[in-house]
């Protein structure tokens, strides 16, 4: 759904004539679960959103902090809503544990990582949740790999992918 047809209240806003001399790239990068904001010509990344959770307060908070931004303009404010409503209409555990659980080691190289520090991942990219919304645990990733044994190896509490 595009942004303008959930936002139009931004029509009726009095804007700024003075054009910003930023040009903003809006970019979700779902890999840190992050929406990010580059300038346009150097690439620069100006800003970044990383919510604990997609909720009114956190996205009320991102757009306070975006109208005080010299750079933002109205066609910024409309990328980022556009973006903001794809991570909120997500449903909840959209990703499977233990996909996020193979992201997560392909990322880091396949290196060994405890399960507190998979949890902490699972936890800080937000795209695993469930609806009652409690934090991924140690002991909910040990028993998530010992359940795929298949795609995991265990060392105690280390964990990676199993090699072929």
């Amino acid at each position: 759904m595009p942004a303008d047809s959930y936002l139009p209240f931004l029509e009726e806003i009095e804007w700024s004539r003075n054009e910003s001399a930023h040009r903003i790239d809006v970019a979700y990068d779902e890999e840190n679960n992050a929406v990010t904001f580059h300038e346009r010509e150097t690439g620069d990344l100006v800003h970044a959103w990383i919510p604990d959770r997609p909720d009114g307060a956190a996205v009320a908070d991102l757009f306070l902090t975006l109208t005080s931004q010299p750079w933002a303009t109205v066609e910024t404010l409309r990328a980022t809503a556009d973006i903001v409503h794809g991570i909120c209409v997500k449903a909840p555990g959209q990703v499977t544990l233990q996909d996020e659980l193979v992201s997560i080691l392909r990322s880091h190289g396949n290196r060994w990582m405890t399960t507190g520090e998979l949890a902490a991942e699972v936890n800080r990219r937000g795209r695993h949740w469930k609806a009652y919304r409690n934090r991924i645990t140690a002991a909910k990733v040990l028993g998530r790999t010992k359940l795929y044994a298949r795609t995991f190896e265990r060392m105690g509490e280390r964990v990676r992918l199993l090699t072929e």
